[in-house]
């Protein structure tokens, strides 16, 4: 029996990809906006090529139920600590005044989205089943609205840089 992941695994590596983020952030201070953005891009592309080689660990299609349902396990305990390190480093960057709300908001929406994340591998580790996959387990509110919330916070960001003609390219998925 061949059984192809869900389409989980896309969106768990945007997820990821949303940590760079925050991982860009080394907390340097004295950063001019421009300095700031081009950290927070290059970690956005470092990021984004830890969660391409995370998703590289798992087959895209299994043998059996049991090994999907480990693969899936397995990716999310892995993407998650990856996600509190972006929000960590992000945390620990002294932004320009100019982006402070922003900045901040980007921290404490990464905080909530990794509690919830965190909470949704806690789900997963009791999940038995693909069929337990279904959207009992990935329809959960919460972890939609701070998903939500986090993925708003890099937009803004982005429209920062966009508005002061800093060309960079965050990856908001």
């Amino acid at each position: 029996m061949k059984l192809r992941l869900p389409l989980l695994l896309p969106v768990a590596v945007s997820l990821l990809v949303l940590g760079a983020l925050a991982a860009a952030c080394d907390g340097d201070d004295g950063l001019t906006l421009e300095e700031y953005f081009q950290k927070v891009e290059a970690l956005d592309e470092e990021l984004d090529e830890r969660a391409e080689a995370l998703a590289l660990e798992f087959p895209e299609e299994f043998a059996s139920e049991e090994e999907e349902v480990s693969a899936i396990q397995g990716f999310f305990a892995a993407a998650v600590p990856i996600l509190a390190e972006f929000v960590d480093a992000i945390d620990d960057l002294d932004p320009p005044a100019e982006i402070e709300d922003a900045h901040e908001e980007v921290v404490d929406s990464g905080r909530d989205f990794v509690t919830e994340a965190e909470e949704l591998t806690n789900e997963l580790a009791d999940v038995g089943s693909s069929s337990e996959l279904s959207l009992e387990v990935f329809d959960d509110p919460e972890y939609e609205a701070a998903s939500d919330r986090f993925l708003q916070a890099c937009f803004a960001l982005q429209d920062i840089a966009d508005a002061n003609g800093i060309d960079v390219d965050l990856t908001c998925r």
